[in-house]
């Protein structure tokens, strides 16, 4: 359901940190999504012993103020992650709740695609962009060795609309924001194409 941190005295209020800033996570001037939707059905099976109050902030901001800061010794929520996203591979450093949904990498490109992308070798040469700080560790080992060229934006939504301008060859994100925001942006559905990022298996948020 989420990564829980820490505990804390009963009653005692609980940040419950939501680093997902998109639908459909969350939704223009935070009015409804997946983030506030999950902190009030909580609030309701918690109460009265925890309430929780629902933050919003940047994964960049998240990592340094919240995880690397404070580490084991914060008392809160993180909502929506995976252990590999934090670098707890193993579930040692924090407490996991059962997984809350399941979520997978896509590549989205520009229609049609430029040739079969059957592995990542196939991606050689091309530009993608994504999110500062975010880690995208198969591209990013491919960036160091010189084969992708890579550059960054704010979120997902601002990397479709350099991908369907033709300003990227390709951008990564998963498949809840791209299915949200196709939704939003109808023609998506026609300039867009995506698949699932090869080799990757799908997980499971938390």
């Amino acid at each position: 359901l989420a990564c829980w941190m820490g505990t804390t005295a009963l009653a005692e209020t609980l940040i419950a940190y939501n680093s997902y800033l998109i639908p459909p996570f969350l939704y223009e001037e935070q009015r409804g999504g997946l983030a506030p939707d999950l902190v009030e059905y909580l609030n309701q099976r918690l109460a009265p012993a925890y309430q929780l109050k629902l933050e919003n902030l940047p994964r960049a901001r998240l990592d340094k103020l919240v995880l690397s800061r404070q580490g084991e010794q914060f008392a809160g929520i993180a909502l929506f992650l995976h252990p590999n996203f934090v670098g707890d591979t193993h579930k040692r450093r924090y407490l996991w709740s059962q997984p809350l949904m399941g979520d997978r990498n896509l590549l989205v490109f520009h229609a049609p695609l430029p040739w079969p992308i059957n592995s990542l070798e196939a991606l050689n040469g091309m530009r993608f962009s994504g999110i500062y700080s975010h880690r995208y560790t198969e591209l990013d080992e491919r960036v160091g060795a010189g084969l992708l060229k890579r550059e960054d934006a704010a979120d997902e939504s601002v990397n479709l609309g350099k991908v369907a301008a033709r300003r990227v060859d390709f951008t990564q994100l998963n498949q809840s924001n791209f299915l949200a925001l196709q939704q939003r942006h109808r023609d998506y559905k026609e300039i867009l194409v995506a698949q699932p990022v090869p080799g990757q298996a799908p997980f499971n948020r938390y």
